[in-house]
């Protein structure tokens, strides 16, 4: 999966939708804000999920267990989300976040 294919996954899951092309091509992309009826925030360009660790922490954080692991000798990454699923292996953190969070049942 490619990175964007990834960001756009993990960003559906999140509850952004996608808009389609408007004028010139442009991508758009909304999220409705949390606890607001018609609020919604309006994005060019998604979240880099799983290239910026600031950004793939919203997702830990809102996770009750996590476990993220750096394996010294494979030189790769795994998250675990509740289930200890190491199967999660990633050559980033963001990455193996973005990986563990697709897993989980919603």
């Amino acid at each position: 999966m490619t990175d964007q294919a990834l960001n756009e996954a993990v960003a559906s899951k999140l509850g952004w939708v996608w808009q389609g092309r408007w004028a010139g091509g442009v991508k758009m992309w909304l999220r409705k804000f949390d606890n607001f009826h018609d609020n919604w925030n309006q994005a060019r360009y998604l979240p880099d999920y799983s290239g910026d660790i600031q950004v793939a922490w919203e997702i830990v954080q809102k996770q009750d267990c996590v476990s993220l692991l750096k394996l010294k000798d494979a030189r790769q990454w795994v998250c675990c989300f509740d289930d200890y699923d190491m199967t999660n292996l990633a050559d980033t953190a963001p990455e193996a976040i973005c990986k563990a969070f697709l897993k989980l049942s919603d």
